[in-house]
């Protein structure tokens, strides 16, 4: 026989289940949020050689663009002093363009290494993670089958709402 006094206690037992439902599924939530922003390493990469593409190019602008205003300086000297200053301006756009290309590929080639390393320490600790949580649920395993009751539960619950 069920008495009033037995009610409540089975009813604040299942708040707290749903409590920590609630907060198991928020830490495991930000966890995933944390491993996928570290697994992202292609896009903050790519991110990475997009800035330095764009360096590149506006260091080779303004190389340019430095040539052309010399140029434009020295056009009403004589055509023999043009024709030097223009050659000069020439060399360093080669040589702009040059030590940017290297730039970019030595970016480039630092990126590959880091998304390694990073690649490797993240599926690293999503083992070490993932072993941590089933050695976690082999000692105790009834908070695993009480998560999994109170799932079915709900699962239930809602079913039969929506009927």
């Amino acid at each position: 026989m069920t008495t009033a006094g037995d009610a409540q206690p089975r009813l604040s037992e299942r708040d707290e289940l749903a409590a920590e439902i609630r907060r198991e599924r928020e830490e495991l939530g930000e966890t995933m949020a944390a491993l996928a922003d570290k697994a992202d390493v292609k896009g903050r990469v790519s991110d990475g050689a997009a800035k330095m593409k764009e360096m590149a190019k506006e260091k080779v602008s303004e190389g340019a663009s430095k040539a052309k205003e010399t140029v434009s300086e020295t056009a009403g000297k004589a055509a023999e002093k043009t024709s030097e200053m223009a050659h000069k301006a020439a060399d360093k756009t080669v040589d702009l363009a040059q030590k940017a290309a290297e730039k970019t590929s030595d970016v480039a080639h630092r990126a590959a290494d880091k998304t390694a390393d990073v690649s490797k320490e993240v599926a690293e600790n999503l083992a070490e993670m993932t072993g941590k949580g089933v050695e976690r649920v082999k000692r105790n395993p009834m908070p695993a089958i009480a998560a999994a009751l109170a799932a079915i539960v709900a699962i239930l619950v809602i079913r039969r709402k929506r009927r």
